[in-house]
Protein backbone atom coordinates (compact mmCIF):
# COMPACT_ATOMS: atom_id res chain seq x y z
CA UNK A 1 0.00 0.00 0.00
CA UNK A 2 1.66 3.44 -1.32
CA UNK A 3 0.99 6.32 1.41
CA UNK A 4 0.01 9.50 -0.38
CA UNK A 5 -0.18 13.27 1.17
CA UNK A 6 -3.98 14.01 1.92
CA UNK A 7 -5.31 16.00 -1.42
CA UNK A 8 -7.24 18.16 1.09
CA UNK A 9 -3.71 19.65 2.62
CA UNK A 10 -3.28 21.64 -0.78
CA UNK A 11 -6.96 22.67 -1.15
CA UNK A 12 -8.19 25.94 -0.31
CA UNK A 13 -11.77 24.71 0.40
CA UNK A 14 -14.18 24.75 3.16
CA UNK A 15 -14.30 20.84 2.56
CA UNK A 16 -10.46 20.70 2.78
CA UNK A 17 -10.38 22.82 5.66
CA UNK A 18 -12.90 21.16 7.64
CA UNK A 19 -10.82 18.08 7.24
CA UNK A 20 -7.71 19.58 8.65
CA UNK A 21 -9.76 20.89 11.40
CA UNK A 22 -11.08 17.75 12.33
CA UNK A 23 -7.86 15.98 12.12
CA UNK A 24 -6.59 18.52 14.19
CA UNK A 25 -6.87 17.42 17.55
CA UNK A 26 -5.72 14.32 16.92
CA UNK A 27 -2.37 15.59 15.40
CA UNK A 28 -2.36 17.57 19.08
CA UNK A 29 -2.16 14.19 20.39
CA UNK A 30 0.69 13.07 18.44
CA UNK A 31 2.85 16.23 18.80
CA UNK A 32 2.46 15.76 22.89
CA UNK A 33 3.39 11.80 23.09
CA UNK A 34 6.42 12.99 20.67
CA UNK A 35 7.62 15.65 23.06
CA UNK A 36 7.16 13.24 25.80
CA UNK A 37 9.05 10.14 24.45
CA UNK A 38 11.57 12.89 23.59
CA UNK A 39 11.86 14.34 27.34
CA UNK A 40 12.20 10.75 28.46
CA UNK A 41 14.85 8.97 25.84
CA UNK A 42 18.64 9.55 27.58
CA UNK A 43 21.12 9.53 24.62
CA UNK A 44 24.04 7.54 24.79
CA UNK A 45 27.36 8.85 23.63
CA UNK A 46 29.65 5.39 22.33
CA UNK A 47 33.12 5.79 23.04
CA UNK A 48 33.44 4.47 19.39
CA UNK A 49 32.72 6.27 15.60
CA UNK A 50 30.20 4.96 14.12
CA UNK A 51 28.85 4.55 10.19
CA UNK A 52 25.20 3.76 10.08
CA UNK A 53 24.31 2.60 6.49
CA UNK A 54 20.53 3.02 6.06
CA UNK A 55 17.26 4.89 5.11
CA UNK A 56 13.59 4.03 4.59
CA UNK A 57 13.49 2.07 2.38
CA UNK A 58 12.93 -1.46 3.39
CA UNK A 59 14.72 -3.22 0.58
CA UNK A 60 16.75 -3.26 -2.75
CA UNK A 61 18.32 0.32 -2.36
CA UNK A 62 22.33 -0.78 -1.90
CA UNK A 63 22.45 -0.87 1.68
CA UNK A 64 24.33 -3.83 2.24
CA UNK A 65 26.72 -3.75 -1.23
CA UNK A 66 27.49 0.19 0.47
CA UNK A 67 27.85 -1.56 4.12
CA UNK A 68 30.62 -3.84 2.61
CA UNK A 69 32.21 -1.18 0.53
CA UNK A 70 32.76 0.76 3.65
CA UNK A 71 33.73 -2.27 6.02
CA UNK A 72 36.58 -3.03 2.92
CA UNK A 73 38.13 0.20 3.23
CA UNK A 74 38.40 0.50 7.02
CA UNK A 75 39.82 -3.06 6.52
CA UNK A 76 42.04 -1.72 3.64
CA UNK A 77 43.63 1.44 4.96
CA UNK A 78 44.15 0.02 8.80
CA UNK A 79 41.07 2.95 9.70
CA UNK A 80 40.35 0.87 12.92
CA UNK A 81 42.15 -1.89 14.90
CA UNK A 82 38.60 -4.22 15.33
CA UNK A 83 35.97 -3.17 13.52
CA UNK A 84 32.64 -4.55 13.23
CA UNK A 85 29.52 -5.23 11.51
CA UNK A 86 26.40 -5.21 13.75
CA UNK A 87 22.94 -5.79 11.84
CA UNK A 88 19.39 -6.68 13.04
CA UNK A 89 18.98 -9.10 9.85
CA UNK A 90 16.14 -9.44 7.48
CA UNK A 91 13.51 -9.14 9.77
CA UNK A 92 15.13 -9.93 12.83
CA UNK A 93 13.22 -9.58 16.12
CA UNK A 94 16.27 -9.77 18.56
CA UNK A 95 16.50 -6.97 21.22
CA UNK A 96 19.88 -7.82 22.35
CA UNK A 97 23.23 -7.67 21.11
CA UNK A 98 24.30 -11.39 19.64
CA UNK A 99 27.69 -12.22 18.43
CA UNK A 100 27.97 -14.74 16.06
CA UNK A 101 31.47 -15.88 15.60
CA UNK A 102 32.30 -16.82 11.63
CA UNK A 103 34.11 -19.63 12.84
Amino acid sequence: MRLRTPSFWYKKTIRGTLAGIALLPLSLIYWAGHVLNQIRIKPHKPETKIVCVGNLTAGGSGKTPVAIAIMNLVFSRGIAKNPCFLSRGYGGTLRRPLFVDPD
